[in-house]
């Protein structure tokens, strides 16, 4: 299929590729004997360098999330919810209170706790009346009132039911760009699945 002239590799209707002794002799000491030709060493060279390009870039992409505890709620002041996925399913225009009060309903309509059981479970502020003066929001699908509350209180609120009843979440999230946040400008993750 090649033909060598001094390093020279000739393929039909391919370009001239002409090898330095020096490479040449580079590729040879890693070649499998007998099995091997220059190109599929250089072949097998350029798929691990692009492997390792891929890798790169997935472990830069990890990276460029500071990954907190579930357990920690106490650096979300000034923090903005850009994504989260609770029990396997995406939640549209997710915030803190959003999350917390799915986390409920989540507990009742899935995992089959009764609204006195819940109420009871959970560490919110709840009302098993339907109001909704002082904050609260009554959350139908829950049967009860929930008090809505700053970032760190909504997480610690929600994870506590999470983790209580087993359902996975991922959140995704950034911290205002102001001195008063734990990371002026960052992007945070908090994620639980039971091992």
């Amino acid at each position: 299929m090649y033909e060598v002239i001094n390093y020279t590799y000739t393929y039909s209707n391919m370009p001239v590729l002409t090898i330095s002794e020096s490479i040449y002799t580079r590729l040879q000491a890693i070649a499998i004997p007998l099995e091997d030709t220059p190109i599929s060493v250089i072949e097998r060279l350029l798929g691990e360098h692009e492997s390792q390009k891929e890798n790169h870039i997935s472990s830069r992409d990890k990276a460029s999330f500071i990954c907190l505890n579930p357990h920690q709620h106490d650096a979300l002041k000034h923090t903005r919810v850009t994504k989260a996925i609770i029990n396997s399913v995406q939640v549209t225009t997710p915030n803190w209170n959003k999350i917390t009060n799915l986390a409920h309903e989540i507990a009742v309509e899935i995992h089959g706790l009764s609204p006195q059981l819940l109420y009871g479970t959970s560490l919110s502020n709840t009302d098993r009346r339907n109001i909704s003066e002082r904050g609260f929001k009554y959350l139908e699908k829950a049967g009860i009132s929930v008090q809505q509350t700053e970032a760190n209180l909504a997480w610690r609120n929600a994870f506590h039911l999470f983790k209580k009843l087993d359902i996975p979440v991922d959140v995704h999230f950034e911290w205002h760009d102001k001195k008063e946040a734990a990371y002026p400008g960052k992007k945070g993750r908090l994620t639980w699945v039971n091992n």
